[in-house]
């Protein structure tokens, strides 16, 4: 009996799942044609930041001034600072966004901003949005705040259904980061809105980097932030929610809620450290320390996954083969999200064969937050050795000095984010862009190409002082007949230490790896 109840309980549920499916599946995105137009504010001059980059730009003409954001809480407080002295505008398109505590608190500074006249254009990818609606929906009820989405589901209340019905589109997302502030100062680079990527984080955190830039590459990422913004691919929100579909009594609960919570947060250990450290503000000690340089915004279109073939036009895989084939003696390459093909093993090799070193940073199993791409990666170890490429895989765990220095975190496992490439330690490539096939086909991405030996070799003796502290070297051992097998080498202590498995795992992972490794499908990581 019991088992024919349990039979009966299946055919039900996928029953209702079917009709569920063929009802939701059949939802229509609504039109976005009449959405109104908008553009960069562009008569700025008056505001107290162009006030306070003028001089600074006029003695650097057609340069930028650029600023190294490694340090996870020094980009939230670059962040705050910026909103907090903006007077016109605020430009902010994001993949993800958190309602957590550092979530919430620039969502309290962004309505501040609002409130004292700053126009607020806040474009987010739709991916990320599921059960926000509501809260994004009354952010953007604000007189000078706008919310649009990016590429957005059908399916409100159940997006993966969107995934079964309508693959093709919705696997093409906006992966960019941009930050842009009175069309004077941009933030760009790896970040999404999180709190592990400040650093905020109780049981993990985002090694990240992003680059703080005035000067000539500011209109350029604002005329980016355009494009994207008046898309035909971005919705406003009010397509999807109509305001007599929220009651008076649901507003109010839903304002009453984030003020209880933004009334929380204000015991939270990390602000308190944020109150303590030494304050980042657009002085003229910070300024004074920005390194001038050429730089180029590399963005993709925001169509580029209906373009058909990869261009130039389109895409920005091609100028970041170009720069890494231009390298004369090194190429270093740091991906969170490594799935190189065989064609790009292909090229890296042939690289080396001209003489350029070649060293590429990626995640370890142990301190990768998508296992999957890991198991699409890691078939290529061997082939990328065999080549004569330096192979180092990230550390999970936080080393207690470091743990030391940030004593509102606690124990906690560290997982690389930073995606850049540093070639013959003058050119310097910092943003959103994974070399995995999704970044090159799927996701649209973005990133500043900086022409400074200064910052390039600054970020590169920084990798090469602490590489053995953070990271384990990937070696091929063994001899050729015998078959060669991977061995992984680190340091404690100045001892060398040997492993002969994947480190900081247990024997289960390993083995659902192996598993997972020759059934993914590697064009969809």
């Amino acid at each position: 009996m019991a088992r024919t109840l349990l039979s009966w309980s299946f055919i039900q549920i996928f029953t209702l799942l079917i009709l569920n499916l063929l009802v939701v599946g059949c939802a229509t995105l609504p039109s976005n044609d009449n959405k109104k137009l908008s553009y960069t504010l562009v008569d700025t001059q008056h505001s107290f930041l162009a006030k306070q980059a003028e001089p600074y730009r006029l003695a650097h003409q057609d340069l930028s001034g650029l600023y190294l954001l490694a340090d996870g809480m020094d980009a939230f407080v670059a962040r705050v600072g910026l909103i907090r002295s903006a007077e016109v505008s605020l430009d902010l398109q994001y993949y993800i966004w958190k309602n957590d505590l550092t979530g919430r608190l620039i969502i309290s500074e962004l309505l501040s901003a609002a409130d004292r006249g700053v126009r607020v254009r806040l474009l987010l990818d739709d991916l990320d949005t599921s059960g926000k609606d509501l809260g994004i929906h009354l952010l953007n009820r604000h007189h000078n705040i706008e919310v649009r989405l990016f590429n957005a589901f059908a399916n409100r209340s159940i997006k993966s259904f969107d995934f079964l019905t309508d693959l093709s589109r919705v696997n093409n997302r906006m992966h960019n980061k941009s930050f842009t502030v009175d069309n004077s100062f941009t933030i760009v680079g790896g970040r999404n809105i999180g709190n592990e990527y400040f650093g905020a984080q109780s049981h993990a955190e985002f090694s990240d980097l992003d680059v703080l830039a005035m000067g000539s590459i500011v209109p350029a990422v604002s005329a980016m932030f355009d494009r994207y913004w008046n898309s035909q691919l971005t919705w406003q929100i009010d397509a999807f929610i109509s305001p007599d579909q929220i009651s008076t009594e649901k507003e109010a609960q839903v304002r009453a809620d984030f003020e209880q919570q933004n009334s929380l947060d204000k015991n939270n250990p990390y602000l308190h450290a944020i109150a303590q450290s030494s304050q980042f503000k657009l002085s003229d000690e910070i300024l004074k320390k920005l390194a001038w340089a050429k730089a180029d915004l590399l963005a993709d279109a925001p169509d580029k996954a209906t373009a058909g073939e990869i261009h130039s036009q389109t895409h920005i895989t091609p100028a970041l083969l170009e720069l890494l084939n231009s390298a004369a003696s090194e190429v270093l390459i740091i991906s969170p999200y490594f799935v190189p093909t065989d064609d790009f093993v292909t090229f890296l090799g042939d690289l080396v064969q001209r003489g350029v070193s070649v060293t590429i940073i990626t995640n370890s199993l142990s301190s990768n937050d998508v296992a999957l791409v890991h198991a699409g990666y890691m078939r290529y170890r061997k082939a990328l050795l065999k080549q004569g490429i330096s192979l180092y895989e990230f550390k999970a765990i936080l080393n207690q000095q470091y743990q030391n220095n940030r004593s509102w975190i606690g124990s906690s496992n560290m997982s690389l984010h930073t995606k850049s490439f540093i070639v013959d330690r003058q050119w310097l490539f910092v943003g959103s862009f994974n070399v995995d096939p999704r970044s090159v086909k799927h996701n649209t991405e973005m990133g500043v190409l900086i022409d400074s030996a200064s910052l390039s070799v600054q970020l590169a003796d920084q990798i090469g002082t602490h590489i053995n502290q953070f990271a384990y070297q990937v070696e091929l051992v063994g001899k050729p007949n015998s078959g060669k097998r991977l061995r992984w080498k680190t340091t404690n202590d100045s001892q060398i230490i040997y492993l002969d498995h994947e480190p900081e795992t247990r024997f289960w992972q390993r083995f659902m790896i192996q598993i997972q490794s020759i059934f993914v499908i590697e064009s969809l990581l």
